[in-house]
């Protein structure tokens, strides 16, 4: 397993050989995760440990069987993820993240793509 792989039970979801996003938003965050990451932010082991925390919650739920999977939103975990390692690091503030999301999630869609 490389550095920037996610151990076998929170693999990436993944569709012939490639990485499978649903949304812009998730190839984002999952950019935004690996840059940070390479440029010593964070480490990836540090980040994988904050996806299990939150992978791990969203299975010890009351509700949670093996066979349910709905609900399950990997790239929302994944999100979660990325902003608490930031936060632990100190490198941005929950304050920051909450301005900076309603800012991106008030452009309308495809704002920046001049047709």
């Amino acid at each position: 397993m490389s550095d920037l792989e996610l151990p076998e039970s929170l693999e990436l979801p993944m569709e012939n050989g490639e990485v499978v996003f649903e949304a812009p938003w998730q190839g984002r965050v999952f950019g935004m995760a690996v840059a940070l990451s390479e440029q010593g932010l964070f480490t990836w082991a540090e980040f994988q440990q904050e996806l299990i925390n939150y992978v791990g919650t969203w299975d010890g739920r009351p509700s949670a069987t093996k066979e349910d999977t709905s609900g399950y939103a990997y790239y929302d975990h994944f999100s979660d993820a990325l902003t608490a390692v930031l936060q632990s690091k100190k490198t941005v503030s929950g304050a920051e993240i909450d301005e900076r999301e309603a800012v991106l999630r008030s452009r309308p869609h495809d704002h920046d793509h001049q047709h």
